[in-house]
């Protein structure tokens, strides 16, 4: 969105995404030199981004939009058949517990079944992320503000400055080191002009 105000659409940003249960995910500003632009990650509920979009129109004049979705149907089935495979395991491996007879036995089996919980833990927190990659859209908004062409010129007028200064005070810097040679080649200077004086 091209905005005039890149706090004013910040501000209506945040209070839309927590109107719509969303929570923001990054939040930073970048120059660029011929603009400002405020980049902010959102995530919100997916049976709300068509609405929660629709609020955005206020921001300005909108530049680029791509939307994309990622079926993550197949994903889903996979663990989730995986993960129910595992759990089978586990309830063998505690049958097993009970039966065995000796202390070797015992450690062996647990063991083995704290690999497998192991292994579900790890799928539940995928099944999760699967869940909430689903259950939330996320969204990258960019608000560029341009910049005026009299800001653009002026730090360059700046450098221009600083840099003359830092010339001047090298040179008044070569002076002060060389006083010494230009104090005797005026010595010289005038005992050659008296010399040709007191001749003539």
């Amino acid at each position: 969105y091209k905005v005039d105000d890149l706090d004013a659409s910040r501000q209506l940003i945040l209070a839309q995404v927590q109107a719509h249960g969303g929570h923001v995910e990054g939040d930073d500003r970048s120059e660029r030199g011929s603009s400002i632009d405020l980049n902010m990650r959102v995530r919100i509920p997916a049976d709300r981004f068509d609405a929660f979009l629709g609020t955005l129109h206020p921001l300005g004049e909108l530049l680029d939009q791509q939307i994309s979705a990622t079926d993550v149907t197949a994903q889903w089935v996979d663990v989730e058949a995986r993960l129910a495979a595992k759990r089978k395991v586990e309830e063998r491996y505690l049958a097993i517990v009970e039966q065995a007879r000796t202390v070797a036995e015992i450690l062996e089996v647990e063991r083995e079944l704290g690999n497998v919980r192991a292994e579900i833990e790890s799928m539940e927190a995928q099944m999760n992320a699967l869940k909430d990659q689903v259950g939330m859209s996320t969204l990258t908004i960019t608000c560029t503000k341009p910049q005026a062409e009299g800001g653009r010129d002026l730090p360059q007028f700046g450098l221009a400055v600083k840099r003359g200064w830092n010339l001047f005070v090298s040179f008044l810097v070569g002076i002060v080191h060389l006083w010494p040679f230009l104090l005797i080649a005026g010595g010289i200077i005038v005992w050659l002009t008296r010399k040709r004086t007191a001749r003539k």
